[in-house]
């Protein structure tokens, strides 16, 4: 991965909490289950989100 996908990648994963696309709290939350599942939902859409904008369609 280049340094402008990862770039990228972080805007649109920051511009998903930001626009509370993605509820924040709990990605810090103390219950890791509950933490683990919500991470792995932004990094889900995150990858949508890049796949679509970009048309990058081999992952």
């Amino acid at each position: 991965m280049t340094d402008g996908q990862i770039q990228a990648k972080a805007i649109i994963a920051a511009a998903l909490i930001q626009s509370r696309a993605i509820d924040p709290e709990p990605l810090a939350s103390l219950n890791k289950d509950i933490s683990r599942h919500k991470l792995a939902h932004l990094r889900d859409l995150t990858e949508r989100i890049y796949t679509a904008l970009t048309g990058d369609l081999s992952k």
